[in-house]
């Protein structure tokens, strides 16, 4: 592109804080765009919780607010697109729709990015109200943008398929440094981040870690306890092998996935997209231990480490205790993690993204 002709792109969704998969990928759509002579770039911030709850799909008086970024509707009119990270409950579908119907009206280009691919189960246990609201909604994108391949069907009942994109979530650049340590003979480093909601998997987490020889395994949890489920501090302190280290961000965090043999993630999520915090691990060199569902699935197998279901903390611990008798395959895997993870880099989603949004 020359610089007279710039794409003006808006981009609408929630930004940090807090720090979640969807806030992250926002916040770097935005810097790679931002950072590209080819674009100007925009946002209308629509996070109004900067806390952490499980109030997904529920209706709280504090959602309200979500009424002042409508002030900001005016920058519809001065961009070329609309980039709308839209959501896969009916309130994160309706909470997008003023800024659809305004930029079709303005014939602005509209696209939707989907991180998770619970949409479709989600609309058919709508009312009928409210399936023809947000068949109406999706039905007025012009172009719609998934993590992978099998979630194209989010979107399949609503626009041509040819308007549905695939692109895959990245590694932030701070992993794109390779590292490698083998596992020690001593205890396998076991870890698990991500917020500390129980849809994330981490009463699981914990349940399956009882039940661990602690001579054997080091366990370390990080990550932002939330507004409702604060006793999970409590939890983790009865367990003598575990460690809380809190919240973790920047150099921090990379140090600890370092750290790491085996990171865990039985999330409970069924509609679960691509989490950045798995991507990160592969990136690391981690032996994965995750929950079988499509959004992780789609990139992670048997060769990653081992993919459990049910999602039963017997599942987990037995997964982990197996390793005890064969550490070189952690060590396989990890070899094999770190070659995998650079399909994933900073580099070809921003390429791939800058593409999708010319």
């Amino acid at each position: 592109m020359s610089m007279n002709t710039k794409r003006y792109i808006l981009i609408i969704g929630p930004f940090p804080q807090p720090i979640t998969g969807l806030n992250l990928a926002n916040f770097t759509v935005f810097s790679i765009l931002k950072d590209s002579p080819d674009f100007v770039v925009d946002q209308i911030d629509l996070e109004i919780n900067r806390g952490l709850d499980q109030s997904i799909g529920k209706f709280k008086w504090y959602k309200l607010k979500i009424l002042f970024a409508y002030f900001k509707s005016y920058k519809v009119f001065k961009c070329h697109s609309i980039y709308c990270t839209i959501g896969q409950t009916f309130f994160g579908i309706l909470k997008y729709a003023p800024f659809i119907f305004l930029a079709r009206t303005a014939n602005k280009k509209v696209v939707v990015h989907l991180h998770g691919n619970g949409l479709l189960d989600s609309f058919h246990d709508f009312t009928i109200l409210e399936k023809r609201i947000a068949s109406f909604v999706l039905k007025s994108v012009d172009e719609a943008i998934v993590l992978s391949s099998s979630m194209r069907k989010n979107f399949s009942s609503f626009i041509d398929d040819a308007k549905i994109k695939v692109c895959h979530n990245f590694i932030t650049e701070e992993f794109q440094e390779e590292r490698f340590e083998t596992t020690s003979e001593g205890k396998i480093k076991v870890l698990f981040l991500s917020n500390l909601l129980p849809a994330k998997g981490i009463i699981t987490f914990i349940d399956a870690i009882k039940q661990l020889d602690g001579n054997k395994f080091h366990v370390k949890i990080a990550g932002t306890v939330t507004q409702d489920f604060p006793e999970v501090t409590d939890l983790i302190r009865e367990i003598a092998h575990c460690e809380y280290v809190g919240k973790v961000q920047g150099k921090e965090k990379v140090e600890l996935y370092k750290w790491a043999d085996v990171f865990c993630m039985p999330t409970q999520n069924s509609s679960e997209g691509q989490p950045l915090v798995i991507l990160e691990a592969l990136a690391s060199g981690c032996y994965i231990i995750a929950s079988n569902v499509v959004g992780i699935s789609d990139i992670i197998d048997e060769r990653n480490g081992k993919l459990i279901w049910p999602m039963e903390p017997i599942a987990l611990k037995n997964s982990l205790s197996n390793l005890l008798d064969n550490k070189s395959l952690i060590t396989r895997v990890k070899q094999y993690n770190l070659e995998y993870a650079k399909s994933f880099s900073y580099d070809a989603f921003s390429t791939r993204i800058k593409g999708l949004l010319s």
